[in-house]
């Protein structure tokens, strides 16, 4: 379990890195919800990065570390639907690069969520999976971890729903925009009495 716990490890360490080279960037992408705190929170995530690959070699955090991993890797997924439905960017900064969205088609961009919610899903598993066989041996151990860890695949999935109806709903009326405001100016009015 050690070499899984390092091999995690290194992924976030490289993230943190990757990260910290490109601040600016990062912290552009995180304007969006963060506003003017982007860079307080575009340090503090770094920096927990950093903890949890640390935390990784430490033999004395083997039961704590794989919860607080799996508690980074929620709030990180968390952010990323949020923010997918915030914005119609699908595409995440996790090593700090920072992708321009374009006008591909709807199931070109999609595969930038599916490939974060199967990458997370997968760190998740590894990551409970280090909890050790104390916890729930055999099938059933497997199992409540293979849960767990699906919960990243429902939320992105979710988001990555709710974002594709919202973009093909003002995609299909293209009239919402710049009538919206003038059916709400006038939709208190009466129609006149023809008596």
């Amino acid at each position: 379990m050690l070499a899984l716990r390092v091999l995690i490890g290194l992924i976030f360490a490289s993230a943190a890195i990757s990260k910290t080279a490109r601040f600016r960037g990062f912290a552009a992408y995180l304007r969006i919800p963060f506003g003017s705190y982007a860079p307080v929170v575009a340090g503090g995530t770094i920096a927990a990065e950093f903890l949890v690959a640390a935390g990784s070699l430490i033999p004395a955090l083997r039961t704590a570390w794989p919860w607080v991993a799996v508690a980074l890797l929620a709030a990180f997924t968390v952010f990323y639907c949020a923010r997918l439905l915030l914005t119609r960017d699908p595409y995440c900064a996790c090593w700090g690069e920072i992708v321009q969205a374009d006008a591909r088609s709807l199931p070109a961009r999609a595969l930038a969520p599916s490939a974060l919610a199967l990458r997370n899903t997968a760190l998740v598993f590894a990551c409970l999976v280090t909890t050790g066989p104390g916890l729930s041996p055999g099938a059933a151990g497997l199992g409540w971890r293979l849960l767990a860890a699906s919960a990243c695949q429902v939320m992105v999935g979710g988001s990555l729903l709710i974002s594709a109806i919202r973009e093909r709903a003002a995609q299909g009326a293209p009239w919402i925009p710049e009538y919206g405001a003038r059916w709400l100016h006038t939709s208190g009015c009466q129609r006149l009495r023809t008596d």
